[in-house]
């Protein structure tokens, strides 16, 4: 199995209109999907279904995240909060009802917990309801990652703190899966009993989704990876001496097909049975495997990759080819029959790139992004787009097509490439308006205050002109580079 976020636990602790108890959970080789009995159905390059696991029969445990207003320490969630196009800032409120549960993840699970229903006053999700599901968890150096964790993943040196945030099933039961070529629906379930499929609901893909968390203390953050567009996550100290984790970013769409015993892999199949939007998270400690290759560019702290699609081996260097890469895959077209197109973003320190490539970025440089298809010997170049803010390089591209595509990419000094011109970060909502919930009872729920909103600073844009060239600047005080007038 390749570790993907969306390569979840299955559980039926949303059934719908229920308080479930700790439920028995299974972990999958890959995506999450369940039959309309509960009965666990694999997806995607199926290795195995291994037997059920009991949260109160592992010898390890996952470190969860609660709100802090649960338990005033760290490990805990400081602020959930979406941002709309416009910089509205809308608080996700932990409300009730509330029930206990074990979150589970390659083999290990949490003890369990308080599950609480994330209200986002206004916001709709494809659930059709305000509710969502945000779970985080820390898994523990030394621990067993049990199910295979890809190639360049040692599976006894695996630390990461994980972030997932899904649309709620609590009396919203999840949408059947339909099959239209097919002369049944019932394709998961066993071949005695089949039954029908269920997928998770998605996020509201039209906003921003932002989760700052009170890091446990020991956590040394090296790098980040994972599903969403235009993503980033930073580790900071705050005035109390908190480390503080916080991770921005936009649901990307994820599509997969459905592979049971009653409905075989099929290599031609083009169009997905599944596509929804999704968030999923790992940020990485020094101490991990996979900050190893980063070792002599002081672990990559502050590096955040970001994908559609399911990661098939980890970020690393090639030093042939002097290029970052990773490899990810999906199917050729979303449920719907529109084309799935691939979106990559790399958000990295300007030290960090001036380590792996030797470039300086305040001199003219490029980046180019290529993706290669191993199974057709197809290469392609891809449209790419960069920024300086602050003290960070940001690469992002779009526009590849999906199969399993390798991702590279590479800097280089360019003296005909435009300049970079640097841009301010935009600064954030002061957590002072961050409302705190008291928790009452775990059986009674959440009382909160009330839903807070405030607006970012905006952004303008100006055009710039040398000659017959013309260049757009964004920013918080945007102004032309050097050589450039702006256009009145």
């Amino acid at each position: 199995m390749w570790r993907s976020l969306v390569a979840r636990v299955v559980r039926d602790d949303e059934a719908a209109g229920s308080n479930p108890v700790t439920p028995t959970i299974w972990y999958l080789s890959e995506m999450r999907i369940r039959s309309r009995g509960a009965i666990l159905c694999a997806l995607a390059i199926l290795i195995s279904l291994l037997s059920p696991v009991q949260a109160s029969h592992a010898a390890e445990q996952l470190v969860p995240y609660v709100p802090c207003a649960e338990t005033r320490a760290a490990p805990c969630i400081e602020s959930f909060r979406l941002i709309s196009s416009t910089g509205e800032v809308t608080e996700a409120i932990p409300t009730g009802p509330t029930y206990k549960s074990a979150y589970c993840f390659a083999e290990l699970c949490t003890p369990p917990i308080n599950v609480y229903q994330w209200k986002t006053a206004g916001i709709f999700h494809e659930n059709k309801t305000e509710n969502l599901i945000l779970q985080v968890y820390q898994f523990p150096f030394g621990a067993t990652y049990k199910g295979g964790c890809g190639p360049g993943c040692d599976t006894k040196n695996v630390d990461e703190t994980i972030i997932r945030i899904d649309a709620s099933g609590l009396n919203a039961p999840n949408p059947v899966v339909h099959f239209p070529d097919l002369p049944s629906d019932k394709v998961c379930g066993t071949v005695a009993s089949p039954d029908f499929c269920s997928r998770p609901w998605g996020l509201n893909g039209d906003y921003k989704y932002e989760v700052t968390l009170r890091a446990i203390n020991t956590f040394d953050f090296s790098h980040s990876n994972g599903e969403a567009r235009s993503g980033n996550l930073t580790m900071r100290t705050d005035a109390n001496g908190n480390k503080l984790l916080a991770f921005s970013g936009y649901p990307v769409p994820y599509s997969y097909n459905v592979v049971t015993p009653l409905k075989p892999a099929n290599g031609k199949q083009l169009v997905a049975d599944i596509s929804y939007n999704v968030i999923g998270v790992y940020a990485h400690s020094a101490l991990s495997e996979q900050a190893q290759w980063l070792s002599k560019c002081d672990y990559g702290r502050g590096m955040s990759l970001w994908y559609s699609g399911q990661l098939q081996s980890m970020p690393t260097w090639v030093p042939e080819d002097s290029a970052l890469t990773l490899q990810v895959s999906s199917s050729h077209l979303r449920s719907d029959k529109s084309p799935n197109i691939g979106v990559f973003n790399i958000v990295m320190p300007i030290a960090l790139a001036k380590c792996l490539w030797g470039v300086d970025l305040s001199k003219a440089a490029s980046a180019t992004i290529s993706a290669s298809y191993p199974e057709s010997g197809i290469s392609e170049i891809v449209t790419t787009s960069s920024r300086i803010v602050g003290n960070t390089y940001e690469v992002s591209a779009s526009g590849f097509h999906f199969s399993a595509p390798v991702i590279k990419l590479k800097l280089k000094q360019d003296a005909t490439a435009p300049a970079i011109v640097p841009q301010a970060p935009t600064p954030l909502p002061s957590a002072v308006n961050t409302p705190v919930a008291s928790v009452t009872t775990p059986t009674q729920g959440v009382s909160t205050s009330a839903t807070r909103k405030v607006s970012t600073p905006k952004k303008s844009t100006i055009v710039c002109i040398k000659g017959s060239t013309k260049k757009t600047v964004t920013g918080l005080n945007p102004k032309c580079p050097v050589g450039f007038k702006k256009k009145s």
